[in-house]
C-alpha cells in the first residue's frame, strides 16, 4: 500500500493491487442505495463517498471504498432478466459449452434470480457449495466481491479442466456509451470491461474463448472462458477490438461520464419542474438502486414526486434513501391515475405495459426524461419486388400522432430542389416493415420547392416540415438536422436521389443486428435524370474490419463517390463526431471519422438510387466557389486541401482512440497528406497571391 501526495494512504486495485490508478467518477457522497427507511423515518439518511477508480496496470474500473454494510435485498427479479436467462442458456447450448450430464456450480447476484431450474431442464446437475464442476456460472455475482483476486481465483480454481466459467456482466462500455453514471452505487466493488475481464481470467489461468452481448440494462455482455487450451472465437475478438477502440480503460474517455452527471440532474429536475407548473401529476416507478443517486443528484423530494411505484412488496412502505420519496405498490399507483409515470428501469417497459395497462403516459427517466416509444405493430411480410427501378409509388395514409421520435429519422435537407423532389419524397414515403419520420430542411428554395413539401406535410404526419430563416449554406444545414431530430437511428437523403422501398427496413436490419457497428450502408445504383441505371457502385472498402486502423487506411484512399455517408448512423454516435466539416470533401472526412468509431454493417443489395446529372452542386461550381458558401467568419482566403487536412487531423485527434492505437491512425494520413502535397503547397502560394492583391489594390481573390 502506497501513500498519495498528501500523505494519505493509496488505495491498492482489487484484483492486481496496483497503486497506479485514478478517479475517473465522483459521485461525491451518496446514500447506501440498498438500504430503504420505513416511510416513518424522517432521517436524514447517513451518507458515503461513491467515486469509481480506474487501475491503470490492469484497466480494472473499482469502487475506491465502501464503508456500507450491504442490506439484505428487498428487489424481486424483473421479467426482462428472466427471458434474457433463457436466452443467454439458449445461446451457450447452441455453443456446445453446456453438454448434457455435466455438473454445474452457480455464483449468483444477491438481488435474486437463478439460472439452475433453466440447466437443469438441459439435463446439467447442480453441485453442493465447495464442489468443483464442469461449469461454473456467475450471473452479476462477481461484482459484489471487494476482493477481486480472490473471488477470480475461488471460481478458477472449481472448474474442472476442460470446463467453461461464465461470467455475465453489465459493460462498462455500455455505461460509457450510454452515459449510465448513476449504474455506480455502494456494494458493486467492479465495473468490467471485456477487455479487462479477460485479462482478470486470463491470470487465474483460464482461457477467454466467446462472447454473447444482450440488451438487457443497454448492453449486458456473457463471457466463456475455458480451463485449457483456447482461442477467443470472432465474437469475441470483436467485443476485444470494438471496446478497445471505444476507450474503456482510458481515464479520459471514461472520466467523460462525469459530465453526464450533471446533464441527467438537470433534466430530470427541470421536467419535474415544468409537469408541476403545467399541473401534470408525475410519479415513479421502479425503486431501483440507480435511482438513488439520480434522485438524489436531481434534488428531487416527494414534492416533486409523490410516491415511486414498485413491485416488491418488501420495498412498499419504505421511502427512498436520501430523496425521501414514499416506495408504494402499484395498485396505488393506478388508483392514483397520474398523467405521467417516470419508469426507472428501461428494461422493464414492456412488462409494465402488459401488467398495468391503464397506464399509457409512459417515460422513460434516464438518461434524460423521454416518452417511451409506442408499441411497434408487427407488418405483415412482403413479397421482393420485381422490379428495383425507382417508381413513382402512391403515398401513404398519414401516420398516428406520436408523442415520441420514430426510431428513425431520416433528414432530407434541400435547396431548388424541384425537379427531382416529389420523387425522391415519395420513394421515402413508400418505405416498408419500419417507423420512421421525414424531416425536411428547406434552405430558403425559391423555385416552388417549400409548396411541395408544406403540401406533403399537411397530409402526412411522419413528415416534418422546417424553412431556414436564412441560407445556412449546405454543410450546416446538413448538420443542424441531426441536432434538431431525437430518433436513435439517423439517416441523409438528397433531394435528386431515391430509394428501394425495402431500403430504410433493411438497413436497420443490419445496424441492429450488429452491437458493434455505428453505420449501416448498401450498395447504389448510379442513375442518370431519367432514371436510366448508369452503373451500380459496391463498397471497395473493409469497413468491417476488426481495426478501427484499417477502416481508415482503406477511406481515406477513397478517390470517387462515397456512398457510406448515406446510409443509416446510429445518432448517439454521429454525434460525438465533429460532423460534416466545412470543405468540399466532408463527406470522406465525417465517414473516416466514424469508422474510427466502429465497423459499418453491409448489405449487398443496391438499395440507394443516385442520380448524376448536370445540377448536382458537387458538378456546377467550382471548389473554390464551393468552399466561399461555407465561410461564416468572413475569411476570404482559401485553403481547400490545406484546411481538409487539418480536418482529418482534427477528427482522428477527435475519435475515442487513445495512445498508441491513436498515433497509428494520425500514421495512417502519411498516404493521403503525400498524395495531396502538390494540392497544399498550390493552396498556400494562391493564398499568398491572393493576400498580396488584397493589400495592394481593389478586388477580390482570384477565383480562377
Amino acid at each position: 500500500m502506497g501513500t498519495d501526495q498528501t500523505g494519505g494512504a493509496r488505495h491498492a486495485c482489487r484484483f492486481c493491487r496496483g497503486v497506479r490508478g485514478r478517479i475517473v467518477l465522483d459521485l461525491h457522497t451518496q446514500p447506501a442505495c440498498d438500504h430503504f427507511p420505513p416511510a416513518a423515518d424522517s432521517g436524514p439518511d447517513p451518507a458515503y463517498p461513491l467515486q469509481l477508480w480506474l487501475c491503470e496496470d490492469c484497466g480494472l474500473a473499482q469502487l475506491l471504498d465502501d464503508p456500507t454494510v450491504p442490506e439484505e435485498p428487498l428487489a424481486t427479479e424483473p421479467a426482462a432478466l428472466v427471458h434474457q436467462a433463457a436466452d443467454a442458456v439458449h445461446r451457450v447450448a447452441a455453443a456446445g459449452l453446456l453438454p448434457e450430464g455435466a455438473t454445474v456450480a452457480e455464483y449468483g447476484s444477491p438481488h435474486g434470480g437463478s439460472w439452475l431450474p433453466r440447466l437443469a431442464e438441459r439435463g446439467l446437475r447442480p453441485v453442493a457449495d465447495g464442489e468443483s464442476a464442469q461449469v461454473v456460472l456467475d450471473c452479476f455475482g462477481l461484482m459484489h466481491h471487494a476482493d477481486q483476486a480472490a473471488a477470480v481465483k475461488e471460481r478458477a480454481d472449481r472448474l474442472e479442466t476442460g470446463g467453461v466459467l461464465l461470467v455475465q456482466f453489465h459493460s462498462l462500455a455500455t455505461i460509457v456509451r450510454c452515459g449510465q453514471w448513476n449504474a455506480l452505487r455502494h456494494g458493486h466493488y467492479a465495473y468490467y470491461s471485456t477487455p479487462a475481464l479477460a485479462r482478470m481470467l486470463t491470470v487465474a489461468g483460464l482461457c477467454p474463448r466467446s462472447a454473447w452481448v444482450f440488451d438487457l440494462y443497454g448492453g449486458t455482455v456473457l463471457l466463456a472462458a475455458v480451463k485449457g487450451p483456447a482461442a477467443p472465437d470472432p465474437a469475441l475478438s470483436a467485443l476485444l477490438i470494438g471496446e478497445s477502440s471505444l476507450g474503456v480503460t482510458d481515464p479520459a474517455v471514461l472520466g467523460g461520464v462525469q459530465r453526464q452527471v450533471t446533464a441527467s440532474a438537470a433534466a430530470l429536475r427541470g421536467y419535474l419542474v415544468a409537469a408541476r407548473a403545467e399541473g401534470r401529476r408525475v410519479l415513479g416507478y421502479g425503486a431501483a438502486s440507480r435511482a438513488v443517486a439520480l434522485l438524489c443528484a436531481a434534488g428531487v423530494d416527494r414534492e416533486l414526486l409523490p410516491a415511486v411505484a414498485d413491485a416488491s412488496p418488501g420495498k412498499q412502505g419504505r421511502r427512498m434513501p436520501g430523496s425521501g420519496v414514499p416506495v408504494i405498490a402499484p395498485a396505488r399507483l393506478i388508483e392514483a391515475a397520474p398523467d405521467e409515470v417516470l419508469l426507472f428501469l428501461p428494461d422493464l417497459l414492456d412488462e409494465v405495459r402488459a401488467a398495468y395497462p391503464e397506464i399509457t403516459g409512459w417515460v422513460i427517466a434516464e438518461p434524460e426524461p423521454r416518452p417511451a416509444e409506442p408499441v411497434r405493430r408487427e407488418e405483415p411480410p412482403m413479397s421482393a419486388p420485381t422490379d428495383d427501378r425507382p417508381q413513382p409509388a402512391p403515398r401513404p395514409a398519414p401516420a398516428l400522432i406520436r408523442k415520441v421520435p420514430a426510431p428513425v429519422a431520416v433528414g432530407f435537407p434541400v435547396r431548388n430542389g424541384k425537379p427531382y423532389l416529389q420523387g425522391a419524397l415519395d420513394s421515402l414515403l413508400a418505405q416498408r416493415g419500419v417507423d420512421f419520420e421525414l424531416h425536411i430542411a428547406d434552405n430558403c428554395s425559391d423555385d416552388g420547392t417549400e409548396d411541395i413539401c408544406r403540401e406533403l406535410a399537411g397530409k402526412d404526419e411522419r413528415v416534418r416540415y422546417l424553412r431556414r430563416a436564412e441560407n445556412v449554406g449546405v454543410t450546416a444545414n446538413h448538420n443542424m438536422l441531426v441536432r434538431e431530430v431525437h430518433s436513435p437511428y439517423f439517416l441523409w437523403a438528397a433531394a435528386d436521389d431515391a430509394s428501394h422501398p425495402d431500403r430504410l427496413r433493411l438497413l436497420l436490419e443490419a445496424l441492429e443486428s450488429d452491437p458493434f457497428a455505428v453505420l449501416s450502408f448498401s450498395a447504389a445504383r448510379q442513375i442518370d435524370r431519367d432514371g436510366q441505371t448508369l452503373g451500380v457502385w459496391r463498397n471497395p472498402c473493409r469497413t468491417n474490419h476488426l481495426d478501427p486502423v484499417v477502416r481508415l487506411s482503406d477511406l481515406i484512399e477513397l478517390e470517387h463517390e462515397n456512398y457510406h455517408c448515406y446510409g443509416l448512423m446510429k445518432r448517439e454516435v454521429l454525434l460525438r463526431t465533429l460532423l460534416l466539416p466545412p470543405v468540399k470533401n466532408n463527406d470522406r472526412v465525417l465517414v473516416a471519422e466514424l469508422a474510427l468509431h466502429g465497423p459499418f454493417a453491409e448489405v449487398e443489395q443496391d438499395l440507394l438510387f443516385h442520380r448524376l446529372h448536370e445540377r448536382r452542386l458537387t458538378q456546377s461550381v467550382s471548389q473554390r466557389d464551393w468552399y466561399r458558401q461555407q465561410r461564416t467568419d468572413g475569411r476570404k482566403l482559401v485553403l481547400p486541401n490545406v484546411e481538409e487536412a487539418g480536418w482529418y487531423l482534427k477528427a482522428v485527434r477527435n475519435s475515442p482512440l487513445r495512445g498508441a492505437e491513436l498515433g497509428r491512425a494520425l500514421w495512417a494520413l502519411r498516404p493521403w497528406f503525400k498524395a495531396n502535397a502538390v494540392p497544399m503547397a498550390r493552396n498556400v502560394a494562391r493564398a499568398a497571391v491572393d493576400g498580396a492583391r488584397m493589400i495592394t489594390g481593389p478586388g477580390r481573390p482570384d477565383d480562377r
